[in-house]
């Protein structure tokens, strides 16, 4: 890892957890080679392992006990540059009805989030029966949620009435603004000082 490649070591990414791509905006420059080009992703590995230690044959995702770890480097991504810029580790799991990611690289940042994932009972398919459902996870976001729900209720419905003033005010509006008219083919441009 170059910690002179980044403009930020591990800068603290909230709820953003990526298990692929990069952080562009930390990169500072390439040490190596000076330039700032999308670094390449190499040596990717997903591996998933059961923390229990039972057997897991299949590839689905299935118990509490699963983890997917994802890692890969971030390689400078001019032709000819090999300089590795971070490792980057993702991790996945369920638990306790929770999916929790987990991000930590020097060029992305750290970053958790979890999400609350729940099944009806029923899972005949339909909407509402068997369906995943997820929910709001902090405090923040569903404090935003309910925000949003009660202004919405607290407006009051526009009329058809209403309706029709207010196209017409924008199209009046609309009709009352200059016309920009660029240079003829025989003038130069306009100076618009």
């Amino acid at each position: 890892m170059c910690k002179n490649c980044v403009l930020e070591a591990f800068p603290d990414r909230g709820t953003t957890v990526l298990d692929s791509g990069n952080y562009f905006v930390n990169l500072s420059v390439c040490v190596a080679c000076g330039t700032k080009s999308i670094p390449s992703q190499i040596d990717l590995k997903v591996e998933k392992e059961d923390i229990d230690g039972g057997e897991d044959n299949d590839d689905e995702f299935e118990t509490e006990t699963d983890v997917e770890i994802t890692t890969y480097q971030h390689q400078c991504g001019k032709d000819g540059c090999d300089h590795i810029i971070a490792e980057h580790f993702h991790r996945f799991h369920v638990e306790q009805g929770r999916q929790e990611y987990f991000m930590e690289c020097l060029l992305c940042g750290r970053g958790c989030d979890s999400q609350l994932v729940h099944h009806d009972d029923n899972d005949s398919g339909e909407e509402g029966n068997g369906a995943i459902k997820v929910e709001a996870d902090s405090y923040y976001e569903a404090s935003y949620i309910q925000a949003e729900i009660a202004a919405a209720e607290e407006q009051p419905k526009e009329t058809p009435e209403q309706k029709k003033n207010r196209e017409d005010m924008f199209a009046a509006l609309a009709m009352s603004m200059p016309v920009m008219e660029g240079a003829d083919d025989d003038d130069e441009a306009t100076d618009w000082e």
